[in-house]
């Protein structure tokens, strides 16, 4: 990319980028127009693509940068943005802000606070709308504990704890299953705690923001904007290959798109097996009630447990009025009941279900005679149905990725063990169903082949 002009230098301005930054200075916003090449992964160590559709311009940027980039929103001060990317683990100061927002505004990316976007980008076509849709307008509205809960375990992470990331957004998944953000966080803390106890070679946080740093630091010190960071790499590559054009042609990486499978997979379920026969007097439950672990499904008749306890109690005032010659057979019969009311408890007269779930299949009503190892129910997982796909077993998917089928848009995510296995948890799709559709697989070399 070539250095901004004395033009778009004065874009800058005007958009609002003060020549000095402070904690009070009201910050631009972001152009809503821009359009993104994907979501950032994991704790934002990968690379994602800005463009400009007016004037075709990109911007690499790591994931962390595009967190600071969704800040920028023309309604917060520079020292309220620095708080919040520092409560996502983004070590930011004013000083390192003020010179990502040069490079912003001398692209044009900026707008003046409360600003429409530039009259060039009003006309929205239908395809632009839908990837406006998909990056800067489209995520869900998480409550306020579900933010604070995330923001905490994207910290850890980016902190490197990743054990102790992984307990938190486990944790987050087990209140609100459907925060795709924290699924996504989770494949990439997953494959990082593999990498690592492997002693596989893995870039973290750290080390990521110290590169990027580094160059703003440079780019600051000599006084001129920051150049696009790909084109920059794009010089080291070709260092690279002037040293060895024979080594790069083996080991350069390729794009590679396969037919795949998916298939729809049921929740698992779990059949409830009675314990005991006999009549049943309650069934509490009615098919597709979701239920509680331990909760109450149904209640034999009590009527022998309660004529135990009158023959128990008759036994206990015989005994008190028994003559001694009589008091040791009456000591023996309470005994006996007390025995057989141990045994034979109140409390086992209540079918509760062992885990929670989704009743189905229920077989029961009040009134019913039951045998014992009869089915009562089964209690099916109540998350939803499980789309999967899945390409041949040597083949890489990516670790995070979307696809298009029967006209949806669904994410999905890698499995941290089996590399050729993704899945996600949809609704819509009917249990069973399959097909094959494309995917592209992980980038690799020609020696994988």
């Amino acid at each position: 990319m070539t250095e901004p002009s004395n033009h778009e230098g004065k874009q800058a301005r005007e958009a609002g980028v003060a020549a000095v930054l402070t904690e009070n200075t009201l910050l631009p916003a972001l152009r809503p127009d821009l359009q993104l090449s994907g979501e950032s992964v994991g704790a934002g160590v990968s690379q994602v693509h800005i463009k400009d559709p007016v004037s075709q311009r990109s911007l690499s940027v790591r994931g962390f940068e595009l967190s600071i980039c969704r800040m920028i929103n023309g309604v917060r001060t520079a020292g309220e943005l620095v708080a919040a990317a520092q409560t996502i683990g983004i070590p930011l100061d004013v000083a390192k802000l003020s010179v990502f927002l040069a490079r912003l505004g001398q692209l044009g990316f900026l707008v003046a606070a409360n600003a429409p976007a530039p009259r060039a980008s009003a006309p929205v076509n239908a395809e632009l709308q839908r990837q406006r849709s998909l990056t800067w307008s489209g995520r869900k509205m998480w409550s306020a504990e579900t933010r604070q809960r995330y923001q905490e375990a994207l910290k850890e992470a980016r902190l490197d704890h990743l054990e102790a990331a992984k307990a938190r957004v486990v944790g987050l998944l087990e209140k609100s299953p459907d925060i795709e953000e924290a699924k996504v966080l989770l494949a990439w803390l997953d494959e990082q705690i593999s990498s690592k106890a492997e002693g596989k070679a893995r870039v973290s946080f750290a080390e990521a923001f110290a590169e990027v740093e580094a160059e703003w630091a440079a780019e600051q010190s000599q006084g001129h904007p920051l150049r696009d960071r790909s084109s920059r790499r794009g010089v080291r590559l070709v260092a690279v290959s002037l040293l060895g054009v024979l080594g790069l042609l083996v080991f350069m990486p390729l794009p590679h798109q396969v037919v795949a499978r998916w298939s729809v997979e049921a929740p698992p379920a779990e059949p409830l097996v009675l314990q005991r026969a006999g009549r049943l007097e309650q069934v509490r439950v009615r098919e597709g009630q979701r239920v509680e672990a331990n909760a109450e499904l149904a209640r034999y008749d009590g009527s022998n447990a309660r004529e135990l306890a009158q023959r128990l109690e008759a036994a206990r005032e015989a005994l008190k009025k028994a003559k001694k010659a009589d008091r040791a057979a009456a000591q023996r019969l309470v005994k006996d009941l007390e025995r057989e009311r141990l045994v034979k408890r109140e409390g086992s007269d209540v079918v509760t279900a062992p885990v929670a779930g989704v009743v189905r299949a229920l077989t029961a009503s009040a009134g019913s005679v039951v045998e014992v190892g009869q089915q009562l129910c089964r209690l099916e997982a109540p998350e939803r149905p499980r789309l999967v796909v899945e390409v041949d077993p040597h083949q890489v998917l990516e670790p995070a990725f979307t696809i298009e089928l029967q006209g949806r848009r669904i994410a999905l995510v890698r499995d941290s063990e089996a590399l050729n296995h993704a899945s996600a948890e949809v609704e819509g799709l009917a249990a069973g169903s399959q097909g094959n559709l494309t995917v592209s697989l992980e980038w690799r070399s020609f020696l994988r082949r």
